[in-house]
């Protein structure tokens, strides 16, 4: 009967610490583990996303939609002025899209990054009486050419 508890005792012990190692490695694992780098989080391209972003937030009613906001925002970022920094981007090609997110959309491009900004004239904030905008931005694949994969028309 003293073997049968010694084994018994000793069969808990190693189950015990079985769930203990394995719950230990578990945890480890957890903590050594780090999302996989997206590309994006570190480029210059989030950093200029951002500051069209800001130069979109100082816009006014007054920019208009269509050409007009295209020639504000050129006027926005040439050297010497608040956003002289993206004064790179130039107007790109127009994607053939149809949507109406999309239509008369500006459009900036510098090397392989693409922004789309457009006028939302179905939203306003009331509060403040700003003007809010569509903002799209990609990295054009080869396979598109130089327009973005959601600009090319759908059939």
């Amino acid at each position: 009967m003293t073997y049968l508890y010694a084994g018994l005792g000793l069969a808990m012990l190693t189950a015990i610490m079985a769930m203990f190692e394995m719950a230990s490695g578990l945890t480890n694992q957890q903590m050594m583990t780090s999302p996989a780098d997206d590309g994006y989080s570190l480029s210059v391209w989030k950093n200029d996303d951002q500051r069209f972003l800001k130069l979109l937030d100082s816009a006014d009613a007054t920019w208009g939609s269509g050409s007009p906001l295209c020639a504000k925002i050129l006027d926005q970022i040439k050297p010497g002025q608040p956003y002289g920094d993206l004064s790179g981007y130039m107007p790109g090609q127009t994607g053939d899209s149809a949507h109406p997110s999309l239509a008369g959309a500006c459009v900036f491009q510098k090397n392989e990054h693409r922004i789309v900004i457009n006028r939302s004239d179905s939203v306003s904030s009331a509060s403040t009486g700003s003007t809010l905008y569509r903002f799209y931005a990609c990295n054009p694949q080869p396979q598109f050419g130089v327009v973005c994969s959601f600009e090319l028309r759908r059939s």
